[in-house]
């Protein structure tokens, strides 16, 4: 099989990391390895822990079990988990929440031979991410009757965002194979894993072309 990348795009709450656990199939080993890169915020190099899952079934995470790909703190520390975890496995992982239209065009350039891409956004209603957002704030001890305001903001911010960066992939990104894949809530998260792997094996047999729903 060759090299595939499933991006996985969605706020807190709209289920990116119970995806991209069920994408896994089988057993998992969690591993990291610290890194020493330019960080453009602050204009200087700073150590950093990558964590990333490698799979039994050549499928792997950028990022842990538990948190996927947010566990990751910079955009270096990701794209160099994706490009590690792709020397070795078949499919890579990434979920997110700080991908960016920057990760898009760098995916866009990676110098990997043949490699198949799926973007994947994970469309909810708003009222389904608060309420997720909230079960999982009061498992932490945190009961409220709503949302803080702040918090709310964050939350529609990362909608926004992550809609902006499914449609800034499916103008500019022209790589081929590609596929573009909308996840809606009547799809549970292994009826969702069940399309992207259509998608994957779509891409990686005869058909070249964009797929997209």
């Amino acid at each position: 099989m060759q090299k595939c990348v499933v991006v996985i795009l969605g706020p807190f709450g709209s289920g990116k990391t119970t995806l991209a656990r069920t994408l896994r199939r089988g057993g998992a080993e969690e591993r990291s390895i610290t890194i020493n890169h330019f960080d453009s915020k602050t204009a200087t190099y700073r150590l950093e822990r990558v964590r990333y899952t490698i799979g039994e079934r050549g499928v792997a995470i950028a990022g842990t079990l538990r948190s996927g790909s947010d566990g990751i703190r910079s955009i270096e520390g990701l794209q160099l988990a994706v490009e590690l975890l792709l020397r070795n496995s078949n499919v890579v992982v990434v979920d997110a929440f700080r991908t960016s239209c920057r990760f898009v065009e760098w995916l866009g350039q990676l110098p990997v031979p043949d490699l198949a891409v799926v973007f994947v956004l994970i469309d909810l209603p708003i009222e389904i991410n608060v309420a997720r957002l909230m079960a999982r704030r009061a498992a932490s001890g945190k009961l409220e009757a709503q949302l803080p305001d702040r918090t709310y903001r964050h939350l529609l911010s990362l909608r926004r965002r992550s809609y902006s960066i499914w449609e800034y992939a499916r103008r500019r990104f022209v790589r081929e194979p590609r596929a573009f894949l909308r996840i809606t809530e009547e799809f549970s998260p292994t009826e969702a894993a069940a399309l992207v792997w259509q998608k994957l094996e779509s891409l990686t047999g005869t058909s070249r072309t964009v797929v997209s729903v």
